[in-house]
């Protein structure tokens, strides 16, 4: 079982990598909200931050400018807009070499679809789903 993917879950395999999906994500996963959050590990996910400025108002939850890339800043510090339609971040960014080891669901508001960009890594690890 290579994605052990659970029930209730859907994966979409999809040309264009994770540039391509910058727009495609807020496209189609804002339904008509104006706000999205946005973890900034690298470069990678700074771009996704860059184009959903041209549909939303993305809310720069985190970052790891202070880490020099290398780190994030502790999650319990993260400010997580509950207005937004979702919250993304970039599990490996591979121009940097930060990778998330263990993503912090707990952060996650309730109801919040979670965005993982995993063009880079998908497949090398278990998935918590």
């Amino acid at each position: 079982i290579l994605l052990d993917v659970p029930g209730g879950f859907e994966v979409f395999f999809l040309q264009g990598g994770a540039s391509l999906m910058f727009s495609g994500v807020c496209l189609n996963l804002l339904h008509g909200k104006k706000k999205a959050n946005y973890v900034i590990s690298g470069q990678w996910s700074k771009h996704g931050f860059n184009e959903a400025k041209k549909y939303c108002q993305p809310v720069e939850v985190a970052n790891n400018y202070d880490h020099k890339n290398m780190d994030i800043t502790d999650p319990s510090t993260w400010n997580i807009d509950p207005e937004g339609a979702y919250l993304y971040y970039c599990d490996n960014e591979t121009v940097h070499g930060f990778e998330f080891n263990e993503f912090p669901y707990h952060v996650l508001p309730e109801g919040m679809l979670l965005v993982a960009d995993m063009c880079s890594n998908l497949c090398t690890k278990k998935i918590n789903w």
